[in-house]
């Protein structure tokens, strides 16, 4: 299943060494990073903390803070796991859009209610309207294609974009 998400874009994953000990990397990212207790107005709180999560010397979960306008654009999740090894500090991320079974679920869900009703009605509309099935058929199959593509769009904007923060809060600590 990584392997498809990562071929559509909906995981990625990177590692990267820095030469800083897991306590330096956890108290840097402590301070950027809030408690990830579940906050009905979490998108209203005015916080100057990026990120979600927790961090430990060992492993760490972030994702981004929902703002109030953008709260929908913020999905992935990054996890990670740090190493100490000699004078080196190695951090290997893997960042997801969702829950692979959430997408299988929502793939699933689309095609029941899109595709198949879509697909039928071009293949089995009865031979005096087989151009109006047609047309309904397309059109069925159109917007379900408009509802599974605007979402991985949008996960997968969302996982280029934290990979690319966290690439950059790495970089800080590596200078």
């Amino acid at each position: 299943m990584k392997r498809l998400l990562k071929r559509i874009g909906l995981f990625d994953s990177f590692t990267t060494e820095i030469k800083v000990s897991p306590q330096t990397l956890v108290d840097n990212f402590s301070k950027i990073t809030d408690s990830d207790q579940p906050d009905l107005f979490d998108s209203f709180t005015f916080d100057k903390k990026e990120y979600k999560g927790f961090v430990t010397t060992e492993k760490f979960e972030l994702k981004k803070r929902k703002w109030f306008l953008l709260s929908s654009q913020h999905w992935a999740e990054a996890f990670g796991e740090i190493k100490k090894l000699d004078d080196k500090t190695i951090v290997k991320v893997d960042i997801y859009s969702m829950h692979s079974h959430f997408v299988l679920i929502g793939f699933s869900l689309t095609s029941l209610f899109f595709l198949i009703p879509g697909l039928g009605l071009m293949f089995f509309s009865s031979p005096n309207s087989e151009i109006n099935g047609v047309i309904g058929g397309l059109t069925i199959l159109s917007i379900g294609f408009i509802i599974i593509g605007i979402p991985i769009y949008r996960m997968r904007w969302s996982v280029q974009n934290l990979k690319w923060d966290l690439e950059n809060e790495l970089r800080k600590l590596r200078e």
